[in-house]
């Protein structure tokens, strides 16, 4: 039987991987606050008969900084939930490894430069919408992308380079919303 957040990714209509390939799932918190580790990233996958679920905290939303001074005219990125198939490649994010978005996800701009968090207009494309460290410096280290503490990311890291053999230096990344 498929574990829980699996059937969840089911539900949503995405692809669950069920071949022993990770499947990267962002779980964003519903109380959506900006600058805060409140949501998680989780690899699941399904191995000598058991399905393995490890986790980390991460934000998924832009620090309050980001919010404040947004770089892109329509406004700071936010990640929309959906399911971006071999979008994510290992590489380097600031000379830090990382996973580096190589193919269009989908975010929702926040425009007004204050610092909640208020997802607007779609826009598809290659933003730099990593997943990364925080360079010691928490959830404010993003501006649009996943970060996680730096002993977490590399943690996850770990995690996912068992599949590089197999599979190759890409993932897909599923972001749900909870609550």
């Amino acid at each position: 039987m498929l574990p829980s957040l699996l059937r969840e990714v089911r539900r949503a209509g995405h692809v669950v991987f069920t071949d022993g390939s990770a499947n990267l799932i962002v779980q964003r918190s519903s109380q959506r606050r900006a600058g805060e580790m409140d949501d998680l990233i989780s690899v699941v996958r399904y191995q000598l008969g058991l399905w393995i679920e490890l986790a980390w905290p991460c934000s998924a939303d832009p620090g309050r900084s980001a919010l404040r001074k947004a770089e892109h005219p329509r406004g700071t990125a936010i990640l929309a939930p959906g399911q971006y198939r071999g979008a994510y490649e290992l590489g380097e994010h600031k000379g830090r490894a990382a996973l580096r978005q190589v193919l269009p996800v989908t975010v929702r701009r926040d425009g007004d430069r204050d610092e909640l968090l208020e997802p607007g207009a779609t826009d598809v494309g290659l933003f730099g919408v990593h997943v990364h460290d925080d360079a010691g410096v928490g959830a404010e280290a993003s501006a649009g992308c996943v970060v996680l503490e730096r002993t977490d990311m590399g943690e996850l890291l770990d995690e996912l380079s068992r599949d590089i053999p197999k599979w190759g230096r890409r993932w897909t990344l599923t972001v749900l919303e909870v609550g």
